[in-house]
């Protein structure tokens, strides 16, 4: 054939079309491409890796290695900011702290008010000879949240807690896992009479002795509240078994039912 007969015959005119489609082609991954190979572990061995294309690595990376690493990532945020929450708070030994758990909380006026409320109380209505400062009464709220949960364990390790106000289902793992104080062997006797219709007792152990663990905050001038302000149940009242500050916990309950 001629080389006339080639640039006049159209049969014979290179397809653009088609090139630009092998080009398209070339930077998609194949279906038949192992990433895609349901039947491969969820993990490639080296052999297998090697076989992908760049960009079926690239593919490879986002899907298996990204979403662990965010995870990582959280945690450690999430840790350091346990840390120096726990740190900042272990600075000040003399501090009063009450753990309200799973969310339960005073309304929002009161939660900003009841530290000064609080020190006033101690400074005005009893003999209390330790050091008294609103700015260092934490009436703090826990939620069911792993950072929570971390922080929760630092604090009663570093021995912070001096109160916890709990639903029953917390109140109660706490009394299974001895968290808790037997009231009976700490309050004075005029306040456990005070407060003895609202005493929660439960057994432990083997042992059919009822003890009273908690005190049942029903009958007092404060309301409980959820995270979203909605009502709650009457929570109950303990005292952590490695409070460092009994005295001043034992005042707090005299607050709340004076």
């Amino acid at each position: 054939m001629s080389a006339n007969d080639n640039i006049n015959n159209p049969d014979t005119k290179p397809d653009i079309n088609n090139s630009i489609d092998d080009e398209v082609k070339k930077t998609r991954l194949d279906k038949d491409s192992e990433i895609y190979n349901k039947n491969r572990s969820e993990t490639l061995n080296k052999e297998e890796f090697n076989k992908l294309s760049r960009r079926e690595k690239f593919l490879y990376y986002k899907e298996y290695y990204v979403p662990y690493i965010l995870i990582v990532l959280a945690i450690v945020v999430a840790m350091t900011y346990v840390v120096v929450s726990i740190h900042k708070t272990d600075k000040q030994k003399e501090s009063f702290y009450c753990g309200m758990m799973t969310g339960v909380q005073f309304d929002k006026e009161t939660m900003d008010e009841m530290p000064d409320k609080f020190t006033e109380y101690l400074k005005t209505k009893t003999d209390y000879k330790g050091y008294i400062n609103a700015d260092r009464t934490y009436f703090e709220v826990f939620y069911s949240t792993f950072t929570d949960d971390i922080r929760l364990d630092g604090f009663f390790d570093k021995n912070m807690f001096d109160i916890f106000i709990t639903r029953e289902d917390t109140f109660k793992s706490y009394i299974g896992n001895g968290t808790i104080k037997d009231l009976s062997k700490v309050l004075p006797d005029d306040l456990l009479k005070k407060v003895e219709d609202k005493l929660v007792y439960a057994t432990k152990g083997d042992s059919s002795e009822s003890i009273p663990y908690g005190i049942l905050l029903d009958d007092i001038d404060y309301k409980f509240y959820d995270g979203a302000g909605n009502p709650v149940d009457p929570p109950i009242l303990s005292i952590p078994i490695n409070t460092t500050r009994l005295e001043v916990a034992i005042h707090f309950i005299e607050f709340l039912f004076q």
